[in-house]
């Protein structure tokens, strides 16, 4: 049976030089690189949604072709500091979703017929 250890290389400082953030690695006994255990930090951005970009018929908001759900993970929440009442009651009525399987937010109530201002977080998986 296999264990995990922690390894890290260090320098003549006793600084650790890698992994370069600092963080450690899990290796097993054979020295082979088991996970990395550094997680990905996170890309926080103001943006729109568009109301033409919705797809009325199946009532979704893709991601996709900027952040593919294979590559990122996204969350989404309106952004408070920029809204109008209006965005604001679009974004309640339309009552939106996510996703497990792709970075698309579905509307379960009306789609928006107004740009929402949103707050966008990405993390490379």
């Amino acid at each position: 049976m296999s264990t995990a250890y922690i390894k890290n290389l260090i320098d003549y400082n006793g600084d650790i030089i890698y992994p370069q953030t600092k963080a450690s690695a899990i290796y097993d006994d054979n020295g082979d690189l088991l996970s990395d255990v550094i997680p990905h930090k996170p890309t926080i951005t103001a943006v729109t949604m568009l109301a033409s970009s919705w797809d009325s018929t199946e009532k979704t908001y893709s991601f996709e072709a900027d952040y593919p759900n294979a590559t990122y993970d996204v969350e989404i929440e309106i952004n408070g500091d920029s809204c109008t009442d209006e965005q604001l009651e679009a974004w309640f009525g339309a009552k939106i979703v996510g996703s497990f399987s792709s970075n698309v937010a579905k509307a379960k109530g009306n789609v928006p017929s107004v740009d929402i201002p949103i707050i966008l977080t990405v993390v490379k998986k």
